[in-house]
């Protein structure tokens, strides 16, 4: 879990989301199965997020790293 909030630790959260995302797409893992995994990774961090939250910030992270297909 982050212990500094989400202001403070976003470089830090959006590089272990993303990472966890595009090292499980190199692997061959399904595009929302590499997604569903980073937004658990997401959550785990920030237990107290709201899933929609949750989802918004992953999505941002991934099309602002280029990761995430349109």
């Amino acid at each position: 879990m982050c212990k500094t909030g989400h202001t403070t630790c976003k470089d830090e959260c959006e590089i272990v989301v993303c990472r966890t995302y595009k090292e499980l797409r190199a692997h061959g893992i399904d595009d929302l199965v590499a997604f569903s995994s980073a937004l658990n990774v997401y959550r785990l961090r920030h237990p107290s997020q709201s899933r929609a939250d949750a989802i918004y910030w992953v999505s941002e992270w991934l099309s602002m790293d280029g990761e995430m297909a349109n």
